[in-house]
């Protein structure tokens, strides 16, 4: 079970915690909290008798407890303090409280001016629920200033600012609820080219709120409004409208720059998959350019680590899209050293879903460029994770290349085994597709009435130009990759 505390400390970065040593003396805490920081940050892997062992006793375990809480709650107000005011969000909180004390002072034309200001900081950054609080109080200063206009028609301006405020407000909810449904399905299935993700997000796109764009009231809810669009023609297989719906969200961050220090991670998420949509239509050279883009910008914004390791995971799993798509398999092989030096520098910081597809493309590199060794080293990795159910086409993919390598290996006394485990975890999640059965039947079948290298080579030709049949009308690059190597393979004898 992890530790609260621990997690804490360990998600501040150098100035964070030497502004949480300066916060605590400031404020007089006692010395012993800065020692029990630098005891639980001193751990990678926490333990309270540890702590106590190197705090030389001075407390002990029954006490540990409460004594971590306070602590907790003392690292919390440092950051909050050394936070003010670099989010519009905490300007905003700041600016209420600040009206709030002008009110109880009676000051009523100091907390109109403030309103003011507060408003056209919200209405800039589409933050509808501090509107609504400003204009709550907006009301209830209204018979406490003068004014050229009588009380009933500002009571009524306001009243009609409250409610279209509110309107966009729920148009954002209602885009931001469907925006969740279409990325449930695609999570699960992990393959967004997928009849039953394709069937679910037409049915979303169907219903009148994605009727036409001005029906999306903010910027965030165009931003929801076309990457539905997006994820719907991807799962179509139509890449020309794929890019075209990426590229409207693109444009829209162009017009709005001054959101993305506020929303830093729908930003990174939007630029990557806008690399990913150029990477769809062969852009790949402009990829290449922009990955460089994508990487630099913790250097042009206030990145958190969770963010930096988002760019990190993006970046490489683009990087070897584009090395699989122009065939430099051991150019990028030779990458895979300090791919997996990051991997061990952020551990369990990664999300799983992040990391079971960089073990993925990574493997896949490997057992392109014949390092079959290293395949089945990556392959295990994403075998020995705890949640099968994540990104259900990858652990697929996983498992028929998997059978590849063992093949290759001579592994005669797996292969049997996997084969029967890959079966029953394809039939499991319906992902017996045409291609998938080609690669059993090759394993299963024709192995198994292979005597001599002749008949060998004639049923890895037969699978090589099954599969390839295939692709024409069921395309996967993954299955393309596999066709390229038995072309190989074949070419060699």
């Amino acid at each position: 079970m992890k530790d609260s505390l621990h997690q804490l400390v360990k998600s501040l970065d150098k100035n964070e915690k030497r502004y949480f040593k300066l916060f605590a003396a400031r404020h007089k805490s006692d010395s012993f909290y800065t020692k029990l920081f630098d005891a639980v940050d001193s751990q990678e892997c926490y333990n309270d008798e540890k702590t106590c062992k190197i705090l030389s006793d001075k407390i002990n375990v029954s006490h540990l407890s409460s004594t971590k809480t306070k602590l907790y709650d003392l690292v919390l107000r440092s950051l909050d303090t050394y936070h003010l005011g670099l989010t519009v969000e905490s300007q905003l909180s700041q600016q209420i409280n600040q009206i709030k004390i002008l009110e109880r002072k009676g000051l009523f034309e100091h907390c109109s001016r403030l309103i003011a200001k507060a408003k056209k900081l919200a209405y800039s950054y589409e933050k509808h629920l501090f509107l609504l609080k400003l204009l709550d109080l907006e009301y209830a200063l209204a018979s406490y200033l003068q004014s050229t206009e009588d009380l009933e028609t500002r009571l009524m301006k306001n009243h009609k600012e409250h409610l279209l405020v509110l309107e966009k407000y729920q148009n954002f909810i209602s885009f931001k609820s469907e925006s969740t449904k279409a990325l449930s399905v695609v999570q699960k299935k992990g393959d967004q080219k997928d009849a039953f993700v394709s069937e679910e997000l037409e049915k979303i796109l169907n219903k009148p709120l994605f009727s036409k764009e001005e029906n999306a009231l903010s910027f965030q809810a165009k931003l929801f409004f076309y990457n539905i669009k997006a994820m719907y023609f991807n799962s179509k297989n139509d890449r020309g409208k794929f890019f075209e719906n990426i590229l409207k969200t693109t444009e829209l961050w162009e017009q709005e720059k001054h959101q993305i220090n506020e929303n830093p991670l729908s930003y990174v998420v939007g630029y990557s998959n806008y690399l990913n949509a150029c990477f769809q239509v062969n852009h790949l050279e402009e990829v290449k350019e922009k990955i460089i883009v994508l990487k630099d910008l913790e250097n042009h914004f206030h990145l958190a680590e969770y963010l930096k390791i988002r760019v990190f995971g993006f970046a490489t799993i683009l990087e070897i899209n584009v090395a699989l798509a122009q065939r430099s398999y051991n150019e990028q092989f030779l990458k895979i050293p300090e791919i997996h030096r990051k991997l061990d520098e952020f551990g369990n910081k990664i999300s799983e879903r992040i990391r079971l597809n960089i073990y993925f493309h990574v493997a896949h590199v490997c057992f392109l460029s014949e390092n079959y060794e290293d395949a089945l080293f990556w392959l295990n990795k994403i075998f020995n994770e705890t949640n099968k159910n994540i990104n259900e086409n990858l652990q697929c993919l996983a498992r028929i290349i998997n059978l590849l390598v063992h093949l290759e290996l001579g592994n005669e006394s797996v292969l049997s085994s996997a084969a029967r485990s890959t079966y029953r975890y394809i039939l499991q999640h319906e992902k017996l597709n045409p291609n998938v059965k080609t690669v059993l039947d090759f394993i299963n079948k024709d192995l198994s009435k292979v005597i001599s290298n002749n008949d060998l080579m004639n049923a890895m030709k037969k699978f090589h130009n099954e599969l390839a049949e295939n692709l024409k009308t069921f395309p996967d690059d993954y299955f393309a990759d596999i066709v390229f190597w038995l072309e190989k393979k074949n070419s060699k004898n």
